[in-house]
């Protein structure tokens, strides 16, 4: 009974979206503004392929084609993936939404797309098809070559790699409403279907967790790096963990990102001393970030787990730890989410953007986006945790002289 009522309590609302009136006069300010922002402020701007041109002729004629409010936000939402980077986005969405991410990862060449990594650390499922390295034939049906080319914005220029390869997860991350069969083909050559929704992601009813293997202590954030309490859960486990070897710290969970004000903390446990950490620049200003010891001091090595759900401050720990040399990073290429945001309102829409205004360096001048730790792990099929495994191996080596 409850799903019925939920179900039709969807229906009504999605009805409500779509009969709605809008102001064109009111929304054509919102965009004016919009456009003006990011021309002001939006970091990235200017080092993004985009043809700016063709976005003020299409989507100044659209605004005035837009009938209701679900209408609005689509267009607004095509807007922003117009410049195809996950850190700008609309703080809303409807039924007809992409979402932000997938449990699937794909990394685009000419005409493939080929699978890279998937959540495996996260899931519930035991998935029993080879997908690393597979490439992906369909999906719902559709051949996905076909997808790219009809994803619904306008002036990309889908030629280039780094937008194929964007377009591609956020057609694997899929509208909120429809279904995400992808068709594989392994590199075995067997042809696999498999049902990504039905892949679940362990729902972590801690802000982080933390155990031994080894004499090794090993604390996993649980997409907390937001909540303030973090920081008090941190302390109590490195107390609890003062008598290991070393320290894993397992960023492979923060994919919603978080404040410098829980992790620069988090990482104080590790220094001795005051000390560089990452860099921060737009055309206004430029500054060192700096790290300050916190105690409980922890001065035996910390190893740092990093994967493609990282996210943005998990990124910032990651690319701040090696710079400062305060521990060694492990793992993969993480989200590449770039720079720090801030959140904008629309004059007349209900809802706000979020626009990355400022550039995070590593303090060796590389955009944190681009940072890729020295020691890749990878990723494969198997049912262990191969991070997991190096980190413990790492530490054993440190610690055996």
């Amino acid at each position: 009974m409850k799903r019925i009522f939920l179900f039709f309590l969807l229906i009504s609302y999605i009805a409500h979206s779509q009969s709605v009136q809008i102001d064109t006069l009111k929304l054509r300010q919102d965009y004016e503004n919009l456009i003006s922002n990011l021309e002001k402020n939006y970091v990235y701007f200017k080092q993004k392929d985009v043809d700016l041109d063709c976005i003020k002729s299409y989507y100044s004629n659209k605004i005035g084609e837009i009938k209701n409010q679900t209408e609005a936000l689509l267009i607004f939402e095509y807007l922003l993936d117009e410049f195809y980077d996950s850190h700008l986005h609309l703080k809303s969405n409807n039924n007809f939404s992409y979402r932000l991410y997938s449990p699937v990862y794909v990394s685009a060449s000419q005409n493939e797309y080929i699978i890279s990594s998937y959540w495996k650390d996260q899931l519930n499922n035991k998935i029993d098809i080879n997908l690393i390295n597979a490439k992906i034939l369909t999906f719902n049906g559709v051949a996905f070559n076909q997808l790219i080319e009809n994803f619904p914005t306008h002036c990309q220029n889908k030629n280039n790699i780094e937008v194929k390869g964007w377009i591609a997860n956020k057609v694997l991350a899929g509208r909120r409403n429809e279904s995400r069969i992808i068709t594989v083909k392994t590199v075995k050559g067997d042809i696999k279907t498999l049902d990504i929704d039905k892949l679940t992601l362990r729902k972590d009813s801690t802000l982080l967790s933390y155990k031994i293997i080894d004499d090794i202590g090993i604390i996993r954030i649980n997409n907390s790096l937001s909540e303030r309490k973090t920081k008090r859960a941190f302390k109590k486990a490195l107390n609890d963990l003062k008598d290991t070897n070393g320290i894993l710290l397992d960023l492979r969970n923060t994919v919603d990102g978080g404040s410098t004000n829980i992790a620069n903390p988090i990482v104080g446990h590790f220094t001795a001393k005051k000390q560089p950490f990452q860099k921060y620049k737009n055309s206004k200003t430029e500054f060192v970030d700096h790290i300050k010891p916190i105690d409980p001091k922890y001065d035996k090595p910390l190893i740092v787990l990093v994967g493609r759900w990282t996210g943005s401050m998990g990124e910032g720990m990651a690319s701040g730890i090696d710079g400062s040399g305060i521990g060694k990073v492990i793992g993969t290429e993480m989200q590449k989410l770039a720079g720090a945001t801030k959140d904008y309102n629309f004059t007349y829409l209900t809802y706000k953007y979020q626009a990355p205004y400022i550039e995070v360096l590593h303090i060796s001048g590389l955009p944190r986006e681009k940072f890729v730790p020295k020691v890749e792990v990878i990723c494969d099929d198997s049912n262990e945790d191969e991070f997991l495994k190096e980190g413990i191996r790492m530490i054993k080596q440190l610690t055996s002289h």
